[in-house]
């Protein structure tokens, strides 16, 4: 039997992790639709918190999983504001009083085409409860490690435009990764 490779551990994930931010402020384009989400990393082991989008009618990203975030709002005075904002909303924790920010991933389109998403990471300093609102159906803390293991790839598929597509997909569990938050896990443990 083949022995598996070696696990990374916490301080070797965070200092990946670190390697593909960007320390400064998310850019902020001109008239373009905008969103902000919050990839939370917490615990000795390095976890990340992902939701189950609620389904609801008309909504794109209906049932999917995701980070906390969404649509930047005119009151809003970055997307790292939006990121902390919608995370509050979403999930009920207050990233500006229990985490540290640690970077952007850079600027990711919707598969829609309609919109720029700006991936914003934290460091939790203390542990916060979840308490999802409406628009979250479940969330799941999953070990970043798990990313990194060949037999977290999978594929998932899909309808587009009357037929039937396969796109590469992360399995935690219950939860199948793909998309926009596919590609932004794979970004960021550099993966692509």
């Amino acid at each position: 039997m083949k022995a598996a490779g070696p696990v990374m551990d916490s301080d070797a994930l965070l200092r990946l992790v670190k390697s593909k931010l960007t320390p400064e402020e998310p850019p902020e384009p001109p008239r373009e639709a905008m969103a902000g989400v919050a990839i939370t990393l917490a615990g000795p082991s390095l976890k990340t918190l992902m939701i189950k989008r609620a389904e609801r009618e008309g909504d794109p990203w209906s049932g999917q999983v995701a980070f906390p975030g969404g649509r930047r709002e005119r009151y809003d005075r970055s997307l790292l504001e939006t990121a902390t904002r919608e995370t509050k909303e979403e999930v009920g924790i207050d990233l500006r009083r229990s985490a540290i920010y640690l970077g952007h991933l850079g600027v990711f389109r919707t598969h829609t085409g309609t919109m720029l998403v700006v991936p914003c990471a934290f460091l939790m300093r203390k542990e916060e409860r979840v308490e999802p609102n409406a628009e979250v159906s479940s969330y799941r803390w999953i070990p970043i490690e798990v990313f990194l293991r060949e037999n977290s790839r999978s594929t998932y598929a899909l309808k587009r435009g009357g037929e039937n597509a396969k796109v590469p997909a992360y399995v935690y569990q219950d939860y199948v990764i793909w998309g926009l938050s596919y590609s932004m896990i794979s970004a960021l443990l550099g993966r692509e």
